[in-house]
């Protein structure tokens, strides 16, 4: 498969991209685990997702804490 998006900052092709761990935030607290990806070239965050992972663990973590209140 041939990818033919460029960077909207640097106009390099970007082929592959760099990961990076990120806290995602609602006001002043930390809410969420997440991703950042990065042109290679020029670090230009490309864009951001929730982990969806962590997403998980949380929701198993919530349901698991209503359910002994049962």
């Amino acid at each position: 498969m041939v990818h033919n998006g460029k960077c909207p900052c640097c106009q390099a092709l970007v082929r592959n991209v760099k990961v990076e761990d990120v806290d995602i935030h609602v006001g002043l607290q930390p809410r969420w685990r997440g991703f950042s990806y990065l042109c290679p070239s020029c670090g230009c965050i490309l864009g951001v997702q929730m982990n969806p992972l962590t997403l998980n663990d949380d929701l198993s973590t919530s349901i698991g804490k209503k359910l002994k209140r049962l």
